[in-house]
């Protein structure tokens, strides 16, 4: 967990740039122990749905909001496609998961499904590069140790096309796209250009 605390200040300047700041609801999609849920829920105006496959991590979560009084979060556990809304979301984050679904295209079409027009997706993930393959999986798990072996496999990483083409031919813009680096020796990320390891996208739904 320690690089995702590392990386979570930046994520958090990247989503709040562009989830509206009004009284919505958000569907945080593969949760994990909460770390942005969390963070999201700061905000009163918000009211956070979050989800994982875990229901250990789910726990963990439940009692680190009771800590908080963070009332405005229900967490539960599941799979993200089977999952359904009683009404569409305002906003759907979906961070550091998909490159670890067996699902990909159905998951994109099922946000898609979830959420409202003219609602935000944001999504993290990390591209398929040579350079994410000696960044992401050779120096962090197998060098640096940073995350477990095996955490990653090269050939479920996603490209930025595979995602941007299928939502823009569905009627979404992409509105903003960014490269987030990450020195381990420091532990400080921040925001850049590069797209070639991390990146997040926000995507617009068409507004019917």
């Amino acid at each position: 967990m320690g690089p995702l605390h590392s990386i979570h200040p930046v994520r958090m300047s990247f989503f709040e740039k562009h989830i509206p700041n009004q009284a919505i609801n958000i569907w945080d999609a593969g949760c994990g122990g909460g770390l942005i849920a969390l963070s999201l829920a700061q905000n009163k105006n918000f009211t956070i749905t979050a989800l994982d496959q875990s229901a250990d991590l789910i726990e963990q979560a439940k009692i680190k909001a009771a800590e908080q009084n963070l009332n405005n979060i229900s967490f539960s556990s599941g799979e993200i496609l089977d999952h359904k809304a009683k009404t569409p979301y305002d906003a759907i984050i979906c961070s550091e998961v998909l490159e670890h679904v067996n699902e990909l295209n159905q998951t994109l079409d099922h946000f898609d499904t979830q959420l409202k027009p003219g609602g935000i997706l944001l999504i993290t993930t990390i591209n398929r590069t040579v350079m994410s393959f000696l960044g992401a999986i050779v120096g962090a798990e197998y060098i640096l140790g940073l995350l477990p072996r095996g955490t990653h496999r090269y050939e479920k990483l996603i490209k930025p096309a595979q995602i941007i083409t299928p939502y823009q031919k569905m009627g979404y813009t992409l509105i903003d796209m960014s490269g987030l680096s990450y020195n381990p020796l420091t532990k400080k990320a921040s925001l850049c250009r590069q797209v070639d390891i991390n990146y997040m996208l926000a995507l617009k739904k068409a507004a019917q």
